[in-house]
């Protein structure tokens, strides 16, 4: 490299591999010489084993290297917007260019029939790993890219110097589609082998291997041996003509006979609250519906959320099915596992192989990939067909797990259905689903002319599905009121944050969130007339990991008995976002790329605020206007203390009255009740025989004739709607 000033290194991941194999046998070959202004070579990643080679290796060309310090909500163009979110953009057009790759199309071609496949090998290119499901993964190889994009900016706004700037990143899947990407960056790729040994991380992996093995093989053998006991005693029970005895048995033990009953299968996330249902619960549905408890099954796969005895004993004194799918999301002894009959999985595999060696990761990707697929679907084939499964209902379309369900449902005449639970403001990779039915609150849900990927045949608009618990939570929340003016508030703010973690590198919210807490809870300190009800996403960790030093605030402002938050140990919370709005003269939602609580407030009635310091540009909500959306919590302080000391506030202030019917077109209190109704149409059509196409159009049809067909879409799925149009 003669001329050091015109060229400039970036490392994506500086390891002892990386470094001694690809790295430096490069900068050896380029004949590296060092120069009294030489650029640094700049990393982003390390281990201290590559960082310690790296800098023992330069030591003799009196070269150094430099770390990139940067943060995911930091890091903003000229123009003030977060680098971050452009990313999403870059990577929905890259998962474009991954879907026309000529490999991708043969692979998909060469299962010869139709099914999920592309959208299921889709959502796996954004993680684009073959271990983790990390939905942010090639999110976070773009946003490596536009960082040095943006560092280069930064030193020649006109990018005049013609400096050369090289990225070493890692070969993988997809590397032709990143290099390109890169390049329209004006950044060179060079792919760098990569193998990580961490051996601290490699003993504790295999001590918990170990230990989840030994935790595994007790908890099956001990499932079997409880099984067998009460195989044995059911025995006795029926030999010894103790019939009514027998019948008991079976009834207390969950139903577990009833295999031939058709069933809706539900996937448990946490949540059931049969007793409380102003709470979240993964059956609200069926608690405002006439559907049967025979025909609902409930699987557990959760290992920290398992079925626990008395969730056991609730779902069998009602008459529903339960199984855990998992052996660790079985805390009690009495609930069946399932017992997967694996088969041999025969792929006709694509004939094709790799062109150069930066296909080669694609092509073993793809091979692996198509069987994960294969092996999948073949599972819950199984499962449907060991338990009568005629209907899949999820709200989890994020990962690619919902395709291969889905499949296995329609070739064995079921059908597939998800609901909305979180308000989508713009569409990413991980939104992209494929579903007979989705249940949506309203039009904007289905993102129809934008949507290119999702494939709906009914996407039905039912409103918001939480709101039916409105009017159950009105007297808690009137007795956290009382509880606040009691001890003197005269004016109530309820705030929802959106579950930062303590990594400040990689969460967008987390030095917002910090700092919103930190604010409003010295303003609790400040202020005798001033009272805060505080609604975390996930409070189980708030005290002990994500606030820090803000936690003896919180602590102090608690003290004062006008600061109430809702606490519970669930994996989020049990208590919904009206819980606390309803109690509060405003609500504020501290972001606006993520919205549902604040959507689920204006919903309630309450006036409600949105902070946008990440400078969300493309959000439905943004025709909100500034009376609605903050840049940050000290203006819209002011505005709150100015509103409630001018007579009869400031106009427009926390009004969403004129975006409403967008959010929701029905705002009755029972969208979940529609969504049961219509559930309840699907299984009875199964129960009379009828085939699933029919089932599905007649659900339709009764749909659109009550409510409107305006209120039945399609998503992809045109010749669908067919029948709809007769509808006068």
């Amino acid at each position: 490299m003669k001329d050091s000033k015109s060229t400039i290194y970036y490392i994506e991941n500086l390891t002892a591999y990386s470094w001694v194999f690809s790295i430096l046998p490069y900068f050896l070959r380029k004949r590296m010489k060092a120069s009294q202004d030489a650029q640094p070579i700049y990393y982003f990643n390390n281990s201290k084993m590559g960082r310690w080679l790296a800098n023992l290796s330069l030591r003799f060309i009196r070269m150094r290297i430099e770390r990139v310090k940067f943060s995911q909500g930091d890091m903003r163009d000229q123009d003030g917007n977060l680098i971050w979110l452009k990313t999403t953009k870059d990577t929905l057009s890259i998962q474009e260019e991954i879907k026309n790759n000529a490999e991708f199309q043969k692979a998909v071609g060469s299962c010869g029939m139709a099914n999920s496949l592309h959208l299921f090998l889709g959502k796996w290119a954004m993680c684009c790993d073959s271990i983790t499901t990390d939905v942010f993964l090639m999110l976070k190889f773009i946003f490596f890219i536009r960082i040095v994009e943006h560092r280069e900016n930064l030193n020649d706004p006109m990018r005049t110097s013609q400096r050369d700037v090289f990225l070493f990143m890692q070969a993988r899947p997809w590397f032709v589609e990143i290099e390109r990407f890169a390049q329209s960056k004006g950044i060179n790729i060079i792919p760098a082998r990569n193998i990580q040994l961490h051996l601290k991380a490699f003993f504790l992996r295999f001590d918990s291997l170990k230990s989840f093995i030994k935790e595994f093989c007790k908890k099956t053998s001990y499932y079997w041996m409880v099984t067998q006991y009460k195989l044995k005693e059911l025995i006795f029970l029926r030999r010894s003509n103790n019939v009514q005895g027998a019948h008991d048995f079976i009834k207390n033990k969950g139903n577990d006979s009833g295999r031939s009953q058709l069933r809706i299968a539900i996937e448990h996330y946490g949540y059931l609250n049969f007793d409380s249902p102003e709470l979240f619960s993964d059956l609200f549905f069926f608690q405002k519906s006439s559907l049967r408890a025979q025909d609902i099954l409930v699987y557990f796969g959760l290992s920290n959320a398992p079925i626990t005895d008395k969730e056991w004993s609730e779902l069998s004194k009602r008459g529903i099915f339960a199984i855990a799918i998992n052996p660790q999301a079985a805390a009690t002894p009495d609930v069946p596992i399932f017992n997967h009959k694996r088969g041999t999985i025969k792929i006709d595999w694509f004939k094709s192989t790799a062109r150069d060696k930066k296909n080669i990761f694609t092509h073993n990707w793809l091979c692996q990939h198509i069987l994960n697929y294969h092996q999948r679907y073949n599972y819950w084939v199984d499962f449907i067909t060991q338990h009568r499964v005629k209907i899949h209902v999820t709200w989890f379309k994020y990962s690619p797990d919902h395709c291969a369900i889905l499949d296995a449902l329609q070739n064995l005449g079921g059908v597939g259905v998800v609901y909305q639970r979180s308000f989508d403001p713009f569409l990413a990779p991980g939104t992209f689903t494929t579903a007979d039915v989705v249940f949506g609150f309203s039009k904007l849900g289905a993102h129809i002319g934008e949507d290119k990927h999702s494939i709906i045949p009914y996407y039905v608009v039912s409103g918001y599905l939480g709101d039916y618990r409105f009017s159950l939570l009105q007297k808690r929340s009137n007795d956290v009121r009382n509880l606040l003016r009691s001890h003197g508030a005269q004016r109530i703010l309820a705030y929802f944050d959106e579950h930062a973690t303590n990594h400040p590198q990689w969460d967008l919210a987390y030095k917002v969130t910090i700092r919103n807490y930190s604010y409003l809870l010295n303003k609790v300190l400040e202020n005798p007339w001033f009272g805060l009800i505080l609604k975390p996403k996930v409070p189980s960790t708030l005290r002990s990991k994500r606030l820090g030093s803000v936690w003896e605030l919180l602590h102090q402002a608690e003290k004062t008995g006008r600061c109430f938050i809702f606490e519970d140990t669930n994996l989020q919370s049990s208590f919904p976002p009206a819980a606390a709005s309803l109690g509060a003269d405003i609500a504020i939602h501290g972001h606006l790329f993520a919205a549902t609580a604040g959507v689920e407030s204006a919903l309630t009635g309450t006036p409600t605020l949105l902070l946008d310091c990440e400078g969300i540009s493309d959000s439905p909500l943004r025709i909100l206007g500034e009376r609605v959306i903050f840049k940050d919590i000290e203006p819209l302080w002011r505005s709150c203390v100015e509103h409630w000391n001018r007579p009869g506030g400031i106009p427009g202030f926390a009004d969403w009255s004129g975006i409403l019917d967008q959010l929701d077109p029905f705002r009755d209190g029972r969208a979940a009740e529609r969504m049961g109704i219509y559930l309840e149409w699907l299984i009875e059509g199964f129960k009379a025989g009828l085939p699933r196409e029919t089932v599905l159009a007649d659900a339709a049809e009764r749909y659109a004739r009550i409510w409107g067909k305006d209120k039945i879409l399609s998503v992809n799925c045109p010749k669908k709607m067919e029948g709809l149009a007769k509808i006068a």
